[in-house]
């Protein structure tokens, strides 16, 4: 089988997607970020509806939120082996 190097890695092997150049799923919209109480969170517009994610919220296909820096308005996405940063700045 061969492999796709720009395959969208929010998506299963088996997905069908033509768009594989994407790094998130069109299901996963990061719209801010904010500190709630004590803890930094991401919001995200889901298939689900609108939700609030903290650091360790599993966003699919072994990845999750591990870290919020709001002072550089970047969240970090990783699942262990490659991360990915979401700049708010550059939106």
């Amino acid at each position: 089988k061969k492999l796709n190097l720009i395959r969208n890695t929010f998506t299963s092997m088996q997905s069908d997607s033509k768009n594989g150049n994407f790094i998130l799923s069109k299901n996963i919209v990061f719209t801010g970020i904010a500190k709630v109480g004590n803890e930094n969170v991401v919001f995200a517009d889901t298939n689900k509806g609108l939700s609030f994610l903290k650091v360790g919220s599993e966003l699919g296909n072994g990845y999750a939120v591990s870290n919020i820096d709001l002072k550089e308005s970047i969240i970090t996405i990783s699942n262990g082996i490659l991360t990915y940063k979401v700049d708010f700045k550059k939106r």
